[in-house]
């Protein structure tokens, strides 16, 4: 898992108001379970890997 993943979890966290509420056990045990209960979305990906439907056009060529 990449750190700059974390980090950037918990910069969105950092924008609820609740979040700075909670006791810093609790704000570690949520980001455990959001990475536990998500581990795709803090996955390193290959950014220059292509993905979905526009992806099958870079390879048509203009025929005419």
């Amino acid at each position: 898992m990449a750190r700059h993943n974390i980090k950037n979890l918990v910069s969105i966290l950092m924008e609820s108001p609740l979040y700075l509420t909670l006791p810093v056990e609790e704000r570690l045990s949520l980001i455990s379970r959001l990475t536990g209960s998500y581990p795709s979305l803090f996955e390193d990906r290959d950014d220059e890997m292509e993905i979905g439907y526009e992806s099958s056009w870079a390879g048509i060529k203009n025929v005419h």
